[in-house]
């Protein structure tokens, strides 16, 4: 059958409308760097608790009382086992951690063995009760995360956004005086309410991508907006260290991304359309082009008739994958946004400024691994060298054993003697965190576009759990801050990174799966594939890779 000449002029109209992703008038590339410098500013609102509570706690105060807690233990343990002749097995005199760490780096003693980093704070919060503020605003997406799904499909993505960052912003503002002069109970249940907005972000913008960005776009345009997290770490840690050690104190942390807060809702709101179809300002060429993709009009066929296949998405392999990802990579982002700091300041002792360096180059160097990495990852798929799924299974497996591998000689060698060694090894995780864009978060993206909202929340409902339980654990190792305290953590972090990444090698997928697919959409797609094949040469797999994935 030879090829028809108005199917060879409406491909060629369909490549002359494309206008690219790295355009300066692409209104999608506009809406995602919206949504990066978004995620920038509500990241920044959850994190800066990581940095400020080292400088609100008064640390020699509370590691006082750790030892003095522990010494009177083995008191305790040692009068019983006198009283009642008893053979219990007691630790070595005295009951704290070695120091020759500490010492062959040239620091002071203080409190027998065990060396104090302080950083001026004011606060007696132990390491329990920064636990519970730590996982405080986990708490409360937990609540919002699943019904944050169901609007996302449902009402408006872009008006759960602008509810999120309004929510944040409000408690960001209230968090030094409930600190000051409320107490930590306070500030634990204002920290509630704020993931309450927290846990709706996520679901809203993963849905506001699925409006705007084709299938062949997908792995660059998460990597563009998953870089606020990134950007939080490079841009906001050295400024919160630096306003911890200034004058204006640890107060102006807060106030300064609660100022963020306000200007970025503020032009969200009024600039930013939902889908295409309703953008005024938005060249002609990128309307028609994205309004005749076929996945992103089966957006709006589902919007009208919304009906969630259950029974098949809780008994799918890849859907569970998704979860199992969420939930290691979460353990890591809480440790690395919450806890970072502290383990810096306890185990390397650095200086306010110095942590906030160290914090900063990670992430730095994850934001140019992460572009380079889904562009590389793309153009392999546009090849057809690479199947979505192949895509997404080696980004994972990329992320999952450099992260178990780098985690594991922290616990061995990640003390003040080694600091760049430790340094280089965080920055190694990073660049494994960046390639979870490519993978799994893909993955989730992909394989079932009209459920996206309900795919993110449940995933997040995984990752939440994880930063809950993180804390806890946390909490449990460590008390007054030694390496030794520290280490037991790392080899976890590594083990469940391993259990994850190992299940998303067998079951994950990145194509659109069968439950996700309605007949008339699976039927255009064929018809599709066929005609393309016929008039233009394009390969059908490359083709499926574009339309289905």
């Amino acid at each position: 059958m030879s090829p028809s000449p108005v199917l060879l002029q409406d491909a060629a109209i369909y490549e002359a409308q494309k206008l690219p992703l790295f355009h300066p008038l692409s209104r999608r590339l506009h809406t995602l760097l919206l949504m990066m410098i978004g995620f920038f500013v509500i990241v920044s609102m959850r994190i800066n608790m990581g940095v400020a509570m080292t400088c609100m706690v008064n640390s020699t105060a509370v590691t006082q009382a750790e030892l003095a807690k522990k010494n009177a233990r083995l008191a305790d343990l040692r009068s019983l086992s006198i009283l009642d002749n008893s053979s219990i097995v007691l630790p070595p005199e005295p009951l704290i951690e070695e120091s020759g760490a500490a010492e062959r780096c040239g620091k002071t003693q203080n409190e027998g063995d065990v060396v104090i980093n302080d950083y001026g704070g004011s606060l007696f919060w132990d390491s329990t009760t920064q636990g519970w503020l730590f996982s405080s605003i986990f708490y409360g997406s937990i609540l919002t995360i699943l019904p944050a799904g169901y609007l996302a499909d449902t009402q408006s993505p872009k008006h759960l956004a602008s509810i999120s960052a309004i929510i944040l912003t409000i408690g960001t503002f209230a968090t030094p005086y409930l600190a000051v002069n409320s107490g930590w109970f306070a500030l634990f249940i204002m920290r509630v309410i704020m993931g309450c907005g927290d846990g709706l972000v996520i679901p809203a913008v993963n849905k506001m991508c699925s409006f705007w960005v084709p299938v062949a776009e997908k792995s660059t345009a998460a990597t563009i907006y998953t870089s606020g997290f990134s950007l939080a770490s490079v841009l906001g840690v050295p400024t919160f260290a630096y306003l911890c050690s200034s004058s204006f104190g640890w107060p102006s942390i807060f106030y300064t991304c609660a100022t963020a807060g306000v200007l970025w809702t503020t032009v969200w709101h009024f600039t930013t359309p939902v889908t295409p179809h309703g953008c005024h300002v938005i060249a002609k060429r990128e309307r028609e082009y994205l309004l005749s993709r076929p996945e992103l009009q089966l957006q709006s066929k589902h919007a009208r008739k919304f009906e969630v296949p259950w029974k098949a998405m809780l008994t799918s392999p890849a859907f569970y994958s998704l979860l199992l990802c969420a939930f290691s990579m979460n353990i890591i982002i809480t440790f690395l946004h919450a806890y970072q700091p502290s383990f810096y300041k306890e185990v390397l002792y650095l200086s306010p400024v110095d942590n906030g360096i160290f914090g900063a180059i990670p992430p730095f160097v994850e934001i140019f691994w992460k572009f380079m990495w889904a562009i590389a990852i793309d153009h392999l798929k546009a090849k057809k060298v690479l199947t979505p799924t192949a895509a997404c299974k080696i980004s994972q497996t990329f992320s999952g054993t450099v992260t178990v591998l780098a985690f594991i000689v922290i616990a061995f060698y990640g003390n003040c003697e080694n600091p760049y060694l430790t340094l280089t090894m965080f920055c190694f995780v990073a660049i494994s965190l960046s390639t979870t864009s490519s993978g799994f978060f893909t993955s989730m993206l992909s394989i079932a576009p009209p459920y996206t909202g309900m795919i993110s929340s449940a995933s997040m409902l995984c990752g939440i759990t994880a930063r809950v339980i993180t804390p806890i654990m946390v909490s449990f190792f460590r008390s007054t801050g030694t390496f030794e305290e520290w280490r037991p953590i790392f080899f976890i972090i590594a083990a469940t990174t391993a259990a994850s990444t190992i299940f998303f090698v067998f079951f994950s997928s990145g194509d659109v799966q069968d439950w996700a697919k309605s007949q008339e959409y699976d039927h255009q797609t064929k018809v599709e594939l066929e005609e393309l094949q016929k008039e233009h040469e394009f390969e059908v797999d490359g083709i499926a890779a574009d339309t289905m994935a």
